[in-house]
């Protein structure tokens, strides 16, 4: 997915960056060679916690998409794939995250909502 950074901070030797993209406004940490600020950089999201449905996970019938309710990023995704085995894919645009969930399974075409502050984005250009 193309992301168009508009922030990079350091936070204790990890970097976080703000961006903007087709899923609006979000932030992750940062893997790879430190952007700035207005370059456009194609990344891959990784979430590496286990989401837990109807505890982390939560149906909705928002639109997909980035967003913050208070100090905490929301994503919105559609779910495309949910495997017996637990591993969930999820899509918002050209964003692709695999998932791994636990307890029931996410139904398939249904949008869920998570907390993402943990995202990480990896920098393919690296």
């Amino acid at each position: 997915m193309e992301v168009r950074v508009t922030e990079v901070v350091d936070q204790a030797g990890r970097l976080r960056v703000a961006f903007e993209s087709e899923c609006g406004a979000g932030e992750a940490y940062w893997v790879g060679p430190a952007p700035v600020p207005g370059d456009h950089r194609f990344v891959e999201f990784e979430l590496r916690r286990v989401l837990t449905t109807e505890r982390d996970l939560f149906m909705t019938d928002q639109s997909s998409g980035f967003r913050k309710e208070g100090a905490q990023l929301v994503l919105v995704a559609r779910v495309e794939v949910s495997e017996r085995s637990g591993l969930v894919s999820l899509s918002c645009g050209h964003l692709r995250l695999d998932v791994e969930v636990a307890g029931p399974l996410p139904v398939v075409g249904r949008r869920y909502q998570f907390a993402a502050n943990d995202l990480e984005a990896y920098d393919c250009e690296y």
